[in-house]
């Protein structure tokens, strides 16, 4: 597991090495327990853009290292134009949450990110 407030400080590369700063992630509200992140954003020349999760190859956690396929591939978007997600960063954080079971509020000041690993097997049999 990661906290938030620490994956915000990764960069995000290429295999070309082109660089930018991790701005936010956006996760999709389905009817699941665990929410997955479906885009990530970064700044790039004080542009805000936007790449499908799909596109991260690796996440190097001692270096701090997002890798995705082409930053290139990104598209130049506004935190206000995004429908549908939820944006961890922008939506969530420092939000006021209400616990119905105990009857009270609480402020969000980070949130806990569990890495899950996909293995999908092609042509095996069982």
């Amino acid at each position: 597991m990661v906290m938030f407030s620490k994956l915000r400080r990764f960069e995000v590369t290429d295999e070309t090495d082109q660089r930018a700063n991790l701005a936010d992630l956006s996760v999709a509200l389905l009817d699941a327990d665990y929410p997955p992140v479906t885009r990530l954003f970064f700044w790039k020349e004080n542009k805000f853009f936007g790449l499908d999760w799909k596109k991260v190859r690796s996440l190097d956690w001692k270096k701090r290292i997002i890798t995705v396929e082409s930053l290139d591939e990104a598209e130049e978007t506004a935190v206000e134009n995004i429908k549908g997600d939820v944006l961890l960063d922008y939506d969530v954080l420092d939000a006021l949450i209400l616990d119905l079971l105990n009857r009270r509020t609480t402020r969000v000041n980070d949130l806990q990110l569990l890495e899950v690993i996909l293995v999908h097997r092609t042509g095996m049999k069982a």
